[in-house]
């Protein structure tokens, strides 16, 4: 008994020490996505991958939409970690917005901006590169 008890606390306590469950990668995305990095809340519920999403361009109020798809990555540097954001659209969505402006030169434009997560959680904005995004439409 005293054996068995000893072994679910570890679990348990493994289970605390991990995150509940969570891996590293999730929990970095997630500190991005609460720390207002973002500007905005649209992507409440995003998780590593691909996810669908409308992209939230720039242009008069309330700015352009492009549907599009979201990709969170998440890699480890050390006892931080770098998190990815690329917003990929179809050139033809984005154009048929914006007309008269070239805006990516294939079938697909992407945008990625990338962030830095710190061990204590803390995130600061690193780069971003890419095609000419929606969000620098004027």
């Amino acid at each position: 008994m005293r054996i068995a008890f000893s072994l679910v606390a570890v679990g348990l306590l493994l289970f605390v020490a991990c995150g509940g469950g969570e891996d590293a990668s999730s929990r970095a995305i997630q500190a991005v996505l609460s720390s207002g990095a973002m500007g905005h809340d649209s992507y409440r519920g995003h998780h590593e991958g691909d996810n669908e999403c409308v992209i939230f361009g720039g242009g008069p109020a309330p700015g352009i939409r492009v549907p599009g798809t979201c990709r969170w990555e998440g890699k480890e540097e050390g006892d931080e970690w770098i998190v990815s954001l690329t917003h990929i659209w179809r050139c033809e969505d984005f154009g048929a917005i914006i007309e008269g402006k070239h805006t990516c030169p294939g079938e697909t434009g992407s945008h990625t901006w990338r962030y830095r997560v710190k061990a204590e959680g803390q995130v600061s904005f690193l780069d971003d590169s890419g095609d000419f995004p929606p969000q620098s439409v004027e």
